[in-house]
């Protein structure tokens, strides 16, 4: 089954992917090689437009947050 989610907002309109890129890049920014990710926990905020994110890396719980 293949799905597609899009949250809508008064001002933007996020979809599933763009969340996980999102998160991947900011992984990236900090030399997470992603590979190496064991779980990733991500909670959006619409009213607020802030992405929360958790990921497992090495033992080691890696915290973040993106301003859409």
């Amino acid at each position: 089954m293949k799905m597609k989610l899009e949250i809508q907002t008064n001002e933007l309109n996020v979809t599933y992917e763009e969340l996980v890129n999102h998160v991947k890049d900011s992984l990236k920014m900090k030399n997470v090689p992603l590979t190496k990710v064991k779980d990733v926990k991500a909670y959006y905020v619409p009213n607020t437009k802030v992405l929360y994110y958790t990921a497992m890396y090495n033992g080691e719980e890696i915290k973040g947050e993106k301003y859409l």
